[in-house]
């Protein structure tokens, strides 16, 4: 930013902007079902950061299960480039490919100990590029994104259900560079999703 650029900006305006940094780089985007679960009821909430809503089985029906596929995420978000969709696609794949083979083996063909994940990519809000080049002379980026995501995991023969979660969360506001290309704030999210999702159908202790 030019120094008669920044000069426009008096105290309100910074005061102003400041507050506008923390709220949209922590706020949690309010998303409602969007059709992808076949029910919702038996969810509950969970006490955690970000709007998760989770259901599982017990750790004996989990245990039976040392196998796991991944399936291609469903796109419920419309709004998005194919590039963008495709970068946040690529990064929810490599996320969960990771944190699920820490537990079992991730297999392309089912069998009878194999768990099938499927998810839908439901919100993704994009970094506004230009506005964060704009404010980052004066105090940093002020315009982070936010991914929302709906999982459910079956079993893969049979297509029982065995766990399902809703899970949303905002940019953390340490991931700076993220700010600065659309869909990188959002990308950076997918290792805390997958993680969640790992933990939940652990089959050691599946998380509340």
């Amino acid at each position: 930013m030019s120094t008669s650029t920044a000069s426009r900006f008096n105290a309100p305006h910074l005061l102003a902007l400041a507050a506008l940094v923390t709220v949209t780089a922590c706020a949690t985007p309010d998303v409602g079902p969007s059709g992808f679960l076949g029910s919702y009821d038996h969810l509950h909430a969970s006490d955690e950061t970000g709007a998760v809503r989770v259901s599982a089985s017990s750790t004996d029906v989990l245990g039976r299960y040392t196998t796991i596929m991944i399936d291609e995420p469903t796109m419920v978000e419309a709004r998005l480039s194919d590039s963008e969709a495709l970068a946040i696609r690529n990064a929810l794949a490599a996320a969960l490919r990771t944190e699920l083979a820490r537990d079992r083996q991730i297999v392309t063909s089912p069998t009878t100990d194999t768990l099938r994940v499927r998810y839908a990519i439901v919100e993704v809000e994009t970094s506004n590029v230009a506005l964060n080049a704009l404010t980052t002379a004066v105090f940093g980026a002020v315009d982070y994104g936010s991914l929302a995501l709906e999982a459910e995991i079956v079993d893969a023969l049979t297509g029982e259900p065995v766990a399902s979660m809703t899970w949303a969360r905002g940019a953390k506001a340490t991931n700076v560079l993220g700010a600065y290309s659309p869909t990188g704030n959002a990308r950076a999210l997918a290792p805390d999703f997958a993680q969640r999702l790992a933990l939940l159908i652990s089959p050691h202790a599946p998380a509340p």
